[in-house]
């Protein structure tokens, strides 16, 4: 097994270095939003700032069943100028999975070569047997802007508090601003303890009242087998 896990590992840290290579040389600023899986972005809600959302899957996987649909709610809120709580519920026929992430940013954006924030996720999910599994996992965000080009690597490690290995799970994202009101981009995780990955190609739109419309599709690849749709909708208050 260790055999098979040690070329997905080389492949991340690879583009792990020349994506550092990357942010070292250029320098730009923008604000992004998270993007519609996993992957978190740098910059942080203002304090006092709110946002809601409402995420909604329709998808296939071989196992158990051939189609499912997911339902995501989620609440985020800016306790300071740099530092925000996000809780999400998945509910997939029943509760699937509940989160609490802490955010913290290091410095304003663009004020260093690279922008650094830290993320501690403590997640609750539902497994087989009708029992609870316990994770934690904390995260560091890198992120960097070529002017509307927006490159975005997480390296999260999930720790399971029962018996289960940690899982590595980088994700690396880029997202171009083609205007104000649309965006274009994708994401890629890869979790290497299990040889399983995806693949999210998606698109954002800005609407009034201080909304943003997400769309996108997962594609799973290697041992992950899952695909699903996503709409994703985020009002700012």
């Amino acid at each position: 097994m260790q055999n098979k896990r040690n070329p997905n590992i080389s492949f991340f840290l690879k583009v792990s270095i020349v994506f550092s290579f990357l942010i070292l040389t250029c320098s730009a600023q923008a604000h992004r939003d998270d993007f519609i899986d996993e992957t978190l972005v740098y910059e942080t809600l203002e304090q006092g700032e709110i946002e809601l959302e409402y995420g909604f899957d329709y998808g296939d996987r071989p196992e158990p069943s051939d189609k499912f649909t997911r339902h995501i709610f989620a609440i985020e809120y800016g306790l300071s100028e740099r530092f925000m709580i996000n809780g999400k519920l998945l509910v997939e026929s029943g509760f699937d999975s509940a989160l609490a992430e802490f955010r913290y940013r290091l410095f304003e954006e663009g004020e260093k070569p690279i922008d650094i924030s830290f993320s501690t996720e403590f997640e609750v999910e539902s497994v087989e047997n009708d029992s609870d599994e316990y994770e934690v996992e904390p995260r560091l965000i890198l992120s960097k802007d070529f002017e509307k080009l927006n490159f975005t690597l997480n390296l999260p490690l999930k720790i399971h508090f029962k018996s289960a290995p940690s899982e590595f799970i980088p994700a690396f994202a880029l997202r171009y601003s083609w205007e104000e009101a649309f965006s274009i981009g994708t994401e890629v995780k890869y979790n290497t303890f299990k040889n399983e990955g995806s693949i999210i190609p998606q698109v954002w739109f800005s609407l009034p009242e201080h909304m943003l419309l997400k769309l996108g599709y997962s594609q799973g690849f290697d041992q992950n087998s899952e695909s699903f749709m996503r709409f994703f909708l985020e009002k700012e208050f």
